[in-house]
């Protein structure tokens, strides 16, 4: 994968300002988010060896939650029919412990984890550790329990949420480029 560019780190700072008026507080659309996940995996210095061993995207979902349906839906298919088409699958959300064989089941180089799974991830990232893939959420929450990266909206502005040891304890190594427009959170 190439290196980002200057378009790229200008795409990631300045994101803000195309975000449809008409959104929720909490939601970032799935476009938008498709988008920002893509950029963000490229700012992973294992990414693209990642990727290339195992080209999958797992999205996960809470059942019977709405909303987690709806963003997973949306993030899902914009996922599959972008630019650069990830083979993608969803599944619902059966338990911490079934997260780890499903990444290496299917060979998933990102696993994003839809809002509604806020609760389970202290477990969710227990199940990751020591896996080779990029966790993405949905809420900064999510990701001040476990997840490596996610995406909120802060005082109504899409903001990047990291967290470093997640990202470590998953082989994610980010650039610093991303990291200073980021918010860093400890587990």
């Amino acid at each position: 994968m190439p290196r980002c560019s200057f378009p790229g780190l200008l795409f990631l700072a300045l994101f803000a300002l195309v975000l449809p008026a008409e959104a929720a507080e909490d939601d970032i659309p799935g476009a938008l988010a498709a988008q920002l996940i893509v950029k963000i995996a490229a700012f992973d210095k294992n990414f693209a060896a990642r990727r290339q061993a195992r080209p999958r995207v797992l999205v996960v979902q809470r059942n019977g939650d709405e909303r987690s349906v709806r963003i997973a839906t949306q993030l899902a298919t914009q996922l599959a029919e972008g630019e650069r088409g990830f083979p993608v699958d969803t599944i619902n959300y059966a338990g911490a412990r079934a997260l780890g064989p499903e990444v290496e089941t299917r060979a998933a180089c990102i696993i994003i984890l839809a809002t509604g799974l806020e609760e389970e991830m202290p477990g969710i990232a227990a199940a990751l550790v020591g896996r080779d893939v990029l966790s993405v959420a949905t809420t900064g929450t999510s990701v001040e329990r476990g997840a490596s990266v996610g995406l909120e909206i802060r005082s109504g502005r899409p903001k990047i949420v990291v967290n470093l040891a997640s990202a470590q304890a998953q082989h994610v190594s980010f650039r610093a480029e991303l990291l200073s427009l980021a918010r860093i959170v400890a587990p």
